[in-house]
């Protein structure tokens, strides 16, 4: 975390932030298209989309120093356009982030997420998780979550979503009104696309497409152990309102209650969620 935090953000850098399980891949794959000019082979190049946008503060303790994401990415010639991800909330951003870099943030609604992080938690070999939804739910609402608390990471970012150099959408969104939220977003990162850039940007980031796409669906992480895929698959649903098929009445009243108490916060006004 010492190097992240002086990780050195270049103008034109784009780093996609989420809350885990928001939406991240997705939006990883629609950049990667709207910076190739929705040339579909950058997504069937067998090259994998998590290391061409890679994961900014990943590591891990079998890796060379070298391997980092945040050593590759500085490597990089000064002319060659970089995207990255994190799940750091805003304040944890290095600060060259904060300054130089275009912010792509993506909310989810909260009831969703807690569904998917419980699918990709147990699928996770080395989380070795053994919880049920209900401990999911439990760390959720009581901030003991990975990159939580949930609502802390979301207002660092909502309560920016002013900000000249942030763009604000949620996975709700961009499942209601995708061409509209991606031609904004197209303008954002200033890129000129066409109509039918867009609608091909469109069919390659489906959900049906990226599941069935090595380059995007985590494949290669599979196969090296990382991910048990019979117990549930990197890529799932996609779809909002999955939670509907998972949560007890008495589960949703817990995560109801959790919700309506964090959405009076001050810094979180005018934020709602979409749950179907």
């Amino acid at each position: 975390m010492d190097e992240v935090r002086q990780f050195q953000a270049r103008d034109g850098d784009i780093a996609i932030c989420t809350f885990p399980k928001c939406g991240t891949t997705w939006m990883n794959a629609i950049i990667e298209m709207l910076t190739h000019a929705a040339n579909p082979e950058c997504l069937h190049d067998g090259k994998s989309l998590e290391w061409k946008n890679p994961y900014l503060e990943l590591t891990d303790p079998d890796w060379a120093e070298e391997r980092r994401p945040v050593r590759l990415l500085a490597k990089l010639p000064p002319d060659t356009p970089r995207t990255y991800f994190t799940h750091l909330g805003y304040d944890a951003l290095p600060e060259t982030v904060k300054k130089n870099a275009k912010i792509v943030f993506v909310v989810r609604n909260p009831k969703d997420t807690i569904v998917s992080m419980y699918h990709f938690n147990r699928s996770h070999y080395p989380l070795q998780f053994h919880g049920d939804l209900q401990e999911m739910i439990n760390g959720f609402t009581e901030d003991r979550v990975t990159y939580g608390p949930f609502f802390d990471h979301t207002a660092s970012y909502w309560s920016r979503r002013n900000d000249r150099n942030i763009f604000c959408t949620s996975f709700e969104e961009l499942s209601l009104d995708f061409l509209g939220v991606i031609r904004r977003l197209a303008k954002f990162l200033g890129k000129d696309l066409t109509e039918d850039q867009l609608r091909t940007t469109m069919y390659e980031c489906a959900f049906d497409q990226m599941k069935n796409n090595d380059t995007v669906n985590k494949a290669a992480v599979g196969a090296r152990g990382y991910f048990d895929f019979n117990k549930s698959p990197f890529i799932r649903a996609g779809k909002v309102g999955n939670w509907k098929t998972h949560f007890s009445h008495e589960q949703n009243q817990q995560v109801d209650d959790w919700i309506n108490k964090n959405l009076q916060r001050p810094e979180l006004q005018g934020l709602t969620f979409r749950y179907e």
